[in-house]
């Protein structure tokens, strides 16, 4: 879904599906309550399993809609119409017809605003600032070519939800596509907090494209099951009146990070059809990387003091009967990356687990799988273990 994304489950998602299939066999629902990027919930789906997926973050939640609620691409005429053209016979068709418009066209909705050429493209009215150590800087996340395609884009979807004639699902896609599309072209290391490249990545330069969905993506979407998207509450509280689930995976932030920071462009993105009033929102960015703070919501569980607590939370108020939680041993809250992997934080979890009551430590089992992690060090990569974590949860009689 989301590639350039710290923590991407990718390269693991087959030792994670037969882990699921120990368990559960070869079908049920499984709960991914901190979906992220979406990689295991994805792949969930294109097994067979009904997927309850949630996470704070507003480009998870729109990335579900998209790709793990519906079975079927939305219906785009309405849209297709109003813009004088006939509309496709398929579904698939019709979704092209509509990006190739957003890719080509030099209409603009009114009211046309540019908030993102203005923002975070070199010679913006916006993008110049002193940053936090007093040094000057001028954002250049895009060109002004890609920006002002943005705007565009976001102008035209948010213009057609305000008409009425786009479904949920039909923003969500556009949406979707559109972040797909933005996560190519943007010019940072991978992330959009206080990584903005002084030099032009090459990727930056091109100009903008979406994504169109290829054959795996739509064979997926179309698996079928019963899927249901959460709230975006924090999963402590969503996993109270979560529907029951046969299997609960859970992949915590396991250091500090706030992905909300770290991909707070996204999140923007994915909300920017029904932001209140755009002009204020964007007066109100700060700090280098140009984020309104109403976005960022900080994760209980990237804090060490929190962590397990917040882990504890969710487990417990979860309708399950197995859990599967993913971990690391290179930098964690128990664990600095610059001097080495630790043992630490897996010994708490294992300590905690058979502390709690609810849980059965009989049950449990712990899988190690050789990881290469690049992204704390650079060139100067470190192997690390990923662990799988499984036990069962006592169920009341």
């Amino acid at each position: 879904m989301i590639n350039r994304y710290l923590g991407n489950k990718q390269e693991i998602i087959p030792w994670i599906l037969e882990s699921v299939r120990k368990k559960i066999g070869d079908n049920g629902t499984v709960g991914d309550l901190l979906a992220g990027s979406l990689s295991v919930s994805f792949a969930l789906k294109s097994e067979g399993y009904n997927v309850v997926m949630n996470d704070i973050n507003p480009f998870s939640i729109r990335l579900g809609q998209a790709f793990i609620k519906a079975n079927e691409l939305p219906n785009f005429s309405e849209v297709i119409s109003g813009l004088s053209k006939a509309p496709d016979d398929t579904l698939e068709g019709q979704l092209n017809q509509v990006l190739d418009y957003l890719e080509q066209t030099e209409d603009v909705p009114d009211p046309h605003n540019t908030y993102y050429t203005d923002c975070y493209a070199p010679g913006g009215r916006s993008a110049r600032g002193v940053n936090r150590k007093g040094n000057e800087f001028e954002r250049r996340f895009f060109t002004t070519e890609v920006a002002s395609r943005v705007d565009i884009v976001l102008g035209w979807i948010r213009h057609w939800h305000n008409c009425g004639i786009l479904s949920e699902q039909a923003s969500a896609l556009l949406l979707s596509c559109t972040m797909r599309a933005v996560e190519m072209r943007a010019n940072t290391n991978g992330t959009f907090h206080e990584s903005i490249l002084t030099d032009w990545d090459e990727r930056a330069l091109k100009p903008f494209q979406f994504q169109r969905l290829d054959d795996d993506l739509l064979k997926t979407m179309r698996n079928g099951g019963n899927h249901v998207i959460g709230d975006g509450r924090p999963s402590e509280e969503y996993a109270r009146d979560a529907p029951r689930m046969d299997l609960l995976y859970l992949d915590p932030p396991y250091n500090n990070r706030q992905y909300s920071d770290y991909y707070f462009m996204l999140n923007q993105i994915a909300i920017h059809h029904t932001i209140p009033d755009l002009e204020d929102f964007f007066a109100n960015i700060v700090h280098q990387r140009g984020q309104n703070m109403s976005m960022s919501n900080k994760s209980a569980l990237s804090k060490e003091a929190t962590f397990l607590d917040t882990l504890d939370s969710i487990i417990e108020n979860a309708n399950c009967e197995w859990i599967i939680i993913s971990y690391n041993n290179g930098k964690n809250h128990w664990g600095n990356f610059m001097d080495g992997t630790s043992d630490e934080g897996m010994r708490k979890i294992r300590d905690w687990i058979d502390s709690k009551e609810y849980l059965d430590s009989s049950s449990l089992t712990i899988e190690e799988h050789p990881r290469t992690n690049y992204q704390s060090r650079g060139a100067e990569a470190m192997k690390t273990l990923e662990y799988l974590i499984s036990v069962r949860k006592i169920i009341p009689t």
